[in-house]
């Protein structure tokens, strides 16, 4: 998608947050118009309103601090990272600097290496 052809990505993200809040958002002119001949574009639209009507509350996002260690998927594109406690959860690979929410892989937790070799000594 070039960017010079097509309505920003931020817009359309804006355009579905604002249609869930029923907020007072409104894309220009061109761009309406330009949303309702491109395929694209609505596409992307939709992928964004999946995201937020799909989107528990409950579900850390990009940017935010990870309180508990491990395994995270992200929702959108089903990418699977460990996150240590501390560490900011990531941008998505495919979506750069786009909202992205992570959600907590459940499953037996994974060792630390310090752990590990603790039970190896004993």
């Amino acid at each position: 998608m070039t960017d010079a052809l097509h309505i920003k990505a931020f817009r359309l993200f804006e355009l579905s947050q604002a249609s869930r809040q029923e907020g007072g958002f409104q894309l220009t002119e061109w761009e309406g118009e330009h949303l309702q001949h491109c395929e694209e574009c609505r596409e992307l639209s939709a992928v964004f309103s999946r995201q937020i009507s799909e989107r528990p509350a409950a579900l850390p996002r990009n940017g935010e601090i990870n309180p508990k260690d491990g395994l995270y998927k992200n929702i959108c594109c089903g990418f699977e990272v460990y996150i240590p406690a501390g560490n900011v959860f990531p941008d998505c690979q495919r979506h750069a600097n786009l909202p992205t929410a992570w959600k907590r892989i459940d499953g037996d937790p994974i060792p630390r290496a310090a752990d590990l070799n603790q039970k190896r000594s004993a």
